[in-house]
């Protein structure tokens, strides 16, 4: 598996670990990868980007920011909670994440069919 990849800086080729990266913030032709360490301006496109980084590690959460799920402390359907940062969570990349993380949670308490609610407040069964 894919654990690093090389971009230029400063006339150099500079070693970026996946699992140092934060989030990449698309800036026209030029990402931003934020790591722990400093960001780094890269000379390609977010979309790009994103096609070359592995599916299980990252994910797209608005037009202009991809995030490390191993970074990710909490979040919502609007915002995404980084270490020291939040980020938006677009419109049209709604419910992505959700599908992308391991969420654990109880099924809610749901009222069988065959059970109703008298105008006093009682539950009994409905008649057949």
């Amino acid at each position: 598996m894919q654990t690093h990849f090389f971009t230029r800086l400063n006339g150099k080729y500079v070693r970026i670990n996946l699992s140092e990266i934060l989030y990449i913030e698309g800036c026209r032709n030029y990402v931003k990868i934020v790591t722990a360490a400093k960001p780094i301006l890269a000379l390609i496109t977010l979309k790009s980007m994103e096609a070359m980084l592995p599916e299980g590690m990252f994910v797209r959460i608005h037009k202009s920011y991809i995030v490390s799920l191993d970074r990710i402390q909490s979040f919502d359907a609007d915002e995404v909670q980084l270490p020291d940062r939040i980020l938006p969570v677009g419109s049209q990349y709604k419910g992505v994440l959700e599908r992308k993380v391991f969420i654990v949670q109880e099924k809610k308490n749901v009222i069988p069919d065959e059970l109703i609610t008298s105008e006093e407040g009682i539950l009994h069964r409905a008649a057949s």
